[in-house]
Order: structure tokens, then C-alpha cells, then sequence
């Protein structure tokens, strides 16, 4: 019954079920703790007014797991709809527990994932490669603005990683979307970048300083050898002032 390559056709048969009859399905399955993995691709079958009995228990099935990629592509490609909490109701219970700052970098690898994209493309490629990323950009400003609405601590979105990933949102995003998500998108600050010493600052702060001391050295040198050079001057003067005194005195015996 609970084989990998019947466990799924299974899924959707119940959803035609009665009431307890689904819920008994899902204790079997909790209690043989099948792998999510093989349970998470029911979920774009689930409409939130028909299938409340697999949609809550596949939300306390997700619960007991942590955030992967996987489970983060398949929630958050969930059609977004007014009166639908599902996907809200998960990632508010990741964002408050110890599985936040993993939630971030999950929801910011896969934004990325969604809007990389090959640089050739034709026309018409990139075009539809256009829309695609505006409607995945959209699913994913509701998703969150949703949750924005629901956590009010906003610590998920204060953190380094959800600041950046709101950034590249804002860059993304087209003129409709930052109007229509506005408050979302005001929650990323302006981070001021730091700077950054130059390389071979402290280098040339040191030669400069090596130079100044140098040019002191040789100016006192330069100081100290003219007074140096000054001293033969003065001995060689007074020796021909000595040699006219004798001359004079000679001349004055004769």
C-alpha cells in the first residue's frame, strides 16, 4: 500500500474518501513515517474549500520536517488565492523556530534559481523567459507579503540574508509589483556599504613616514656637513691673516 510507486495514485484516490476515513489513511502514514519526499507532490492537487483533511494533516506532516530545496519548490509553487493559508501557515511556523536562518537562504536560493537565466536567448524566448519571471517574482512577493501580514515579530525579515533577498526583489520587480507590495518592499533597509581599506594604504602611510624622517636625516646631514666643510674655511683664514701679521712685523725690523 505505502510502495514508492503507489503511494501517490493513493494520495489523490483519498481525497474522494469521507472525513475519517482520510484521517485513518494519514495516522497509517505517519505512523510508518513515510519519507515527505514521496508525499510532497500531492500538494498542487489540494484546493484549500474541497481537501482541509490532506492539507492539514500534510501541514503538521511538514511541520515535524525541516526546510530542504525541494519542500521550498514545491510550497512555494503553490498558487497563491485569498483564503488559502497553507503555505503561509508553514513558513511562519519555520520562520519562528530554529529552522529561520535556513528558511532565508532557501527562499533566497530559490528566488535566484527563478530569475537566472541564459544569457543567449532569441526574441521570442527571451520574451516568454520575461513573463515567466514576472509571474514567478509575483508568486513569490505574495507569498511573503502574506507572511509579512501574519509573522508580527518581522524578525525573519530583519535578518542579513532575507534583507538581501528583499534587494534583489526590489531590482526584479516591476513597477505594478512595487506598488502592489509596497510595505513588503519597505522592509529592505539601505544598508551602508563598508569601507574598505585600499590595499598598500598603511604601505604608504609607512613610507611616507619613512620618508619624512629620511628627509629630516638629510637635512641634518646636509646642516652637519656644511658646518663640517665650514671649519677648514675658517682655519685657512686664520692662518693668512697670521702669515700678513709676520710679514708686516718682518718688514718693519728691516
Amino acid at each position: 500500500m505505502f510502495r514508492k510507486d503507489s503511494l501517490l495514485s493513493i494520495l489523490i484516490a483519498s481525497l474522494e474518501w469521507e472525513t475519517i476515513e482520510q484521517y485513518y489513511l494519514w495516522q497509517l502514514i505517519t505512523a510508518h513515517s513515510i519519507p515527505i519526499e514521496q508525499i510532497i507532490p500531492i500538494l498542487p492537487k489540494l484546493e484549500y474549500n474541497s481537501h482541509s483533511e490532506a492539507l492539514t494533516n500534510l501541514m503538521l506532516y511538514l511541520q515535524r520536517e525541516s526546510p530542504t530545496n525541494n519542500l521550498i519548490k514545491h510550497i512555494l509553487s503553490r498558487e497563491s488565492k485569498a483564503n488559502d493559508l497553507f503555505v503561509v501557515s508553514v513558513l511562519n511556523y519555520w520562520s519562528q523556530t530554529n529552522h529561520s536562518e535556513k528558511l532565508s537562504e532557501l527562499i533566497s536560493s530559490y528566488l535566484t534559481s527563478k530569475v537566472s537565466s541564459p544569457a543567449k536567448r532569441s526574441k521570442r524566448n527571451t520574451n516568454n523567459n520575461k513573463n515567466q519571471i514576472s509571474s514567478n517574482v509575483e508568486l513569490i512577493l505574495s507569498h511573503l507579503d502574506c507572511l509579512r501580514t501574519r509573522n508580527k515579530s518581522l524578525n525573519f525579515f530583519n535578518s542579513e540574508t532575507m534583507q538581501t533577498t528583499l534587494v534583489q526583489l526590489q531590482s526584479i520587480a516591476s513597477d505594478a509589483q512595487k506598488t502592489r507590495y509596497s510595505d513588503l518592499l519597505a522592509l529592505a533597509e539601505e544598508l551602508e556599504p563598508k569601507p574598505t581599506p585600499k590595499r598598500g594604504a598603511k604601505n604608504a602611510k609607512s613610507k611616507s613616514k619613512f620618508s619624512n624622517v629620511s628627509n629630516t636625516n638629510n637635512d641634518s646631514n646636509t646642516e652637519s656637513d656644511s658646518s663640517e666643510g665650514e671649519i677648514p674655511l675658517v682655519k685657512q683664514q686664520k692662518q693668512a691673516n697670521s702669515r700678513k701679521k709676520r710679514k708686516q712685523i718682518g718688514s718693519d725690523s728691516d
